[in-house]
């Protein structure tokens, strides 16, 4: 009481105030360039420092120029003209193998194998040397980052399309610049005054040359020297990741005001003079070390943004004025209380409210085309950029008053900005896909703000109390990993309250929780830091471990046939205090590392081997293997003797937990083509797990009506039907950028490794003359695990569990070989025990008259038995189809018993009323009007029928207090109603009393009565009799004189 309560903004203020940190320092260059829109269909920019001679044509909007005739002109250009072939690549998400980008960010991805020089003979890709085409991108995470751009200014999107034209090893610089000049000149119709050409200057800290070849070519085509402008390596040496191919690049730039000499405002981030197209000349590939290496030959890659061309072809200032955004910012306005959109930046964009229109904008067409592409949000990768777009939308659409119908109604009007040329991502069911994920992501994110808030405020009243002004970063930091929480809201929040962030500590928990996340991973356990032992390897200059012996084995008889291999023992690492040590010991932990190895390591989702190393002097338990940049590090401990370095050793797997870990494997693999195959859509996979006991597989899929009941049930089926096919199952290797030209490869992420080569996993039968076509396998995916080489290898396969892991991602665990013959073996058992019960329920059932009571509650007490010993002990043992079998046959037996005693309880009930009760009333008639009605009565242990005599007694004896008692011997229940007429507390003393002395525990007063109710060993009833009258008696109350003795 009296504890001063800090207040705070609301959570949609404090949503807007994260977007407003984001982009307050975007803003400074852009201050210059306010615009405003006339009341007409002109626009005119506001610069201050441009003289009037300067300013802007004032033209009318060009609607000849559609996008749909934009894109159009370029393709038909390139194709007719110049004879490219039309190769489109139809998604943002990259070709499997490829994980050097997240998305698609630019045209040239999926030609990676052409640059490098690695198609394959079969593939479409093979021979091509021109090729056109229009690409939808993604700028976001990587190398290539936008996010933070878009809806700040307005030229920079989260999505867009790029027009693009290649030649692999055909022509050169001189034809793509002036094919170029020529699309734009004389196609389009853009003035030449406005366009400037920047061509790579070259570095010598790279050592790298300035491209004057390139200078050269636009001189040639007239081209004046002060517009041709020598460029930086960031801005003119082109990469399109980390690794890759790459090269020199020329851009062209356009002005948007013209009339001027802008050449000093080319790549200096000024909205008026813009990048319109950048032509890359593809000569080198970066390796992951960073060197460069010269490609095979010699490339030309160019990329010119859709939207970027349009706005300039449509006489508007940017892409949201465009027919492209137009609809979009149209349904905004008329979503929105706040103003309408007016096409400003900066400072004069008070309460970035236009800031707010693009992001909306962008980021709805974002979603649609990623999330119709197949991927969701979720905490990491692709999944994280995601959730990152979805809160700026819900930012923006707070800022501008919008509610979550609304945002929903955007997706519709976006949808139809797209449907004309990629109406596969307008369809319904990927349209309310997109909605459902913001209605969950949007629920989701408020509950998280609103208890990040309390918990703030919390922390924050009791520092306050003790006279703290800075806010722990420990307690920042939980708020951001237990409620998701940003650093910029929680710092929003402690200004409010007047205190500051300690932001030092913030990053150095961070940093603490990093490494201990890695370290209390399962698969770390007891093996020190890798990082540091693998440095001590690389310091002693030893070889990578040679370990493809891991893949030689076969299959016979249900029996895993690998050979032990022969090795030297290279380093023992003490993983306690990660040294080398000559020799190991008993009872401690170790690495020891060999020249060659036959264990599969962790990888692909799959545990590692088990297993031993032998040596004359020793033998190594090993329980866990880890590849570490190219090295086996073998994990475990001395079970006898010692391992010496440098000795030769022997290395044997455990063949019984291999095996097991391979039919799981190959499981996860069907279990994702089954349930496509039932579901009839695309699965997305989330994650996995392989053990040798049983596995964990997570997806998601766009199908709203699908539910994970009828998956469970259904997905079985297929799969055991396919493993009574005996399908065969292949593998084959091939160079990791071919695997785009590969039909019906699906591509799960976590299954691929940074390699040159990827290995396929084939089930079914397919021709082993044309691996490019994989569409009419069961499954094909790219996978480093260890596999079956037939799927009646699996034996049989059964699922255990499902759950809900969060809105778009579903759990299925499930086991099969011998785990799963066991838990069809136990269900059929526990049907067989069931047999017996459910013959004696049914017989009850049939039985009309004479029902005995003792057949009753043998029934009941042989189902209880099997409840709760047979089924309950044994749940995580048989399939849930089962399990969920029988204990719906169980409650079903449950309730027809309960039905068959409730009929057994009503005759008893009547039998007293009719036969007992005049009686009894009769008893008491002839005696002291003060004595209390005791008695044990003939009546079922059912408080309604107890209730119903009582009142019917204190009906003919209404001053008379009544205590009235059953047991029922068979079923030790015992029941009792007391009341005292008009004295609720002489009701409780008594019924109390009652209690205590039969050693009850239950007992309550309701509605003036006290019940006492408990389970009773048998018992002498007269005992209980006597117990009940001395009590009675102690409680003041008179009981008729003849009650005791022989009575």
């Amino acid at each position: 009481p009296g504890e001063e309560t800090i207040q705070s903004q609301s959570i949609e203020v404090e949503m807007f105030h994260l977007l407003t940190l984001e982009i307050q320092y975007k803003t400074s260059y852009i201050n210059k360039f306010p615009r405003r829109r006339c009341n007409g269909n002109r626009s005119i920019h506001l610069y201050s420092n441009v003289a009037s001679s300067q300013q802007p044509d004032l033209i009318h909007r060009n609607n000849e120029w559609r996008a749909d005739r934009v894109r159009q002109e370029f393709i038909e250009f390139f194709n007719k003209s110049y004879n490219h072939n039309i190769v489109q690549y139809d998604s943002t998400i990259p070709p499997a193998g490829d994980r050097s980008v997240l998305f698609v960010n630019s045209g040239m991805v999926q030609f990676k194998p052409l640059f490098l020089g690695t198609t394959m003979k079969d593939s479409q890709l093979s021979g091509l040397e021109r090729a056109v085409n229009s690409q939808r991108c993604v700028r976001i995470g990587g190398k290539h980052n936008d996010l933070s751009n878009v809806g700040v200014d307005t030229y920079h999107h989260t999505c867009f399309e790029m027009l693009g034209n290649w030649s692999f090893g055909d022509y050169g610089r001189r034809e793509c610049c002036e094919w170029a000049l020529e699309l734009l000149i004389e196609r389009y119709n853009i003035d030449i005054d406005r366009l400037y050409f920047t061509y790579f200057a070259g570095d010598v800290s790279k050592n790298l040359r300035a491209d004057d070849e390139t200078k050269d070519i636009w001189l040639k085509l007239s081209i004046p020297q002060r517009k041709i402008i020598p460029s930086s390596y960031k801005d003119n040496f082109w990469e399109m990741g980390y690794t890759g191919p790459c090269g020199y690049s020329t851009e062209i730039h356009y002005d948007i005001i013209g009339n001027r000499d802008s050449s000093s405002l080319v790549n200096r981030d000024d909205p008026s003079v813009i990048e319109l197209w950048n032509l890359v000349f593809m000569e080198f590939n970066r390796l992951s070390d960073g060197s460069l290496t010269a490609l095979p030959a010699q490339h030309i890659d160019t990329g010119m943004g859709l939207e970027r061309l349009c706005a300039i072809l449509q006489g508007v200032e940017s892409a949201y004025d465009t027919d492209l955004y137009i609809p979009i910012i149209a349904a905004i306005n008329e979503l929105t209380d706040q103003n309408k959109y007016q096409g400003l930046q900066g400072v004069y964009d008070l309460g970035n409210i236009d800031t707010s229109y693009r992001i909306i904008a962008d980021h709805i067409r974002f979603l649609i085309n990623v999330i119709g592409d197949g991927e969701f949000p979720g905490p990491r990768g692709r999944g994280h950029v995601i959730s990152k777009v979805i809160k700026r939308v819900l930012f923006a659409s707070q800022n501008l008053n919008i509610s979550l119908s609304g945002l929903c109604a955007i997706v519709d009007t976006a949808a139809t900005t797209l449907n004309a040329a990629y109406p596969n991502l307008c369809v319904n069911k990927s349209l309310e896909f997109v909605k459902r994920i913001l209605v969950e992501e949007e629920t989701k994110f408020r509950k998280s703000m609103k208890l990040s808030k309390q918990v703030f405020m919390s922390t924050a009243n009791t520092l306050k109390k003790c006279g703290e002004t800075v806010y722990p970063g420990i307690s920042a930091l939980l708020l951001h990993r237990h409620y998701g929480c940003p650093l910029e809201v929680v710092e929003l929040l402690a200004s409010e309250v007047g205190m500051n962030i300690d932001i030092d500590g913030y990053y150095k928990e961070l940093k603490i929780h990093k490494k201990q996340s890695a370290n209390d991973d399962d698969d770390n356990n007891n093996v020190g830091d890798k990082q540091v032992q693998c440095n001590i390897l690389k310091e002693m200059n030893i070889a990578l471990t040679d370990n493809q012996s891991k893949y030689d084995y076969t299959i016979s008889d249900n029996q895993l046939n690998i050979d032990p291999c022969q090795s030297n023992i290279d380093v023992i690492i003490d993983t306690a205090n990660n040294i080398c040590v000559p020799h190991t010991e008993q009872g401690k932990h170790y690495a020891v590392i060999c020249n060659k190895s036959c264990f599969y390591p962790i990888g692909g989702g799959q545990v590692s081997d088990l297993g031993t190393i032998s040596t004359q002097t020793g033998q190594f338990m090993i329980d866990k293997v880890i590849d570490i940049g190219g090295y086996v590090f073998h994990y475990g401990f001395q079970t006898w003797g010692q391992l010496n370095s440098m000795e030769t050793a022997i290395l044997e797997i455990d063949k019984e937990h291999r095996l097991a870990c391979m039919r799981n494997h190959t499981a996860t693999h069907m279990l994702q083509a089954a349930i496509a195959k039932y579901l009839e859509s695309e699965v997305q996979q989330c994650g996995s797990k392989v053990y040798s006991q049983k596995f964990r597989f997570d997806f998601s899929t766009k199908d709203l009506d699908s539910s994970l009941k009828n998956i469970t049930l259904n997905v079985p089926k297929i799969i055991n039907q396919w493993i009574k096919d005996s399908l065969p199952i292949k593998t084959f290797e091939i160079k990791t950028e071919n695997a785009i030209d590969i039909k019906g490869l699906d591509h799960n992420p976590e299954e691929i490794v940074d390699s040159p080569t990827s290995r396929i996993i084939v089930i079914g039968d397919f021709n082993d003359e044309n691996e490019s076509d994989l569409s009419n396998c069961q499954s094909a995916q790219l996978c480093c695990g260890t596999h079956l080489t037939n799927t009646s290898q699996l034996q049989q396969f059964v699922i255990k569990y499902d759950s809900r892991r969060s809105q778009h991602i579903q759990r299925i665990v499930a086991v099969t070989g011998d785990h799963g013959l066991d838990a069809i073996t136990l269900a059929e058992q526990l049907e067989e025990e069931f047999q017996t019960i459910d013959k004696l329920v049914d017989k009850l059932v049939l039985t009309i008259d004479n029902i005995k009571l003792n057949d009753i509650l043998f029934a009941q007490n042989e189902l209880k038995v099997f409840d709760e010993s047979a089924l309950i002990i044994n749940v995580d043992k048989i399939s849930k189809q089962s399990r969920i079998s029988l204990s719906i046959r169980v409650k079903e037996s449950k309730k027809a018993i309960r039905f068959k005693l409730s009929q057994y309880n009503k005759c008893q009930f009547n039998d007293f009323i009719i036969n007992d009760l005049p009686n009894l009333l009769l008893k008491y008639e002839s005696h002291s009007r003060s004595a209390a009605v005791v008695e044990r009565i003939n009546a079922p242990p059912v408080d309604k029928y107890i209730n119903i005599i009582l009142d019917r007694i204190s009906d003919h004896f209404p001053d008379r207090p009544v205590l009235l008692w059953t047991f029922r011997s068979e079923s030790k229940q015992f029941r009792s109603h007391v009341k005292v007429p008009g004295d609720e507390e002489k009701t409780s003393i008594w019924g109390e009393s009652i209690m205590r002395a039969l050693n009850i525990t239950k007992g309550r007063l309701k509605n003036s009565t006290f019940y006492v109710y408990d389970s009773l060993e048998p018992s002498n009833e007269i005992d209980m009799q006597e117990i009940i009258l001395s009590e009675t008696i102690n409680c003041g109350l008179d009981v008729l004189h003849n009650y005791t003795g022989n009575n």
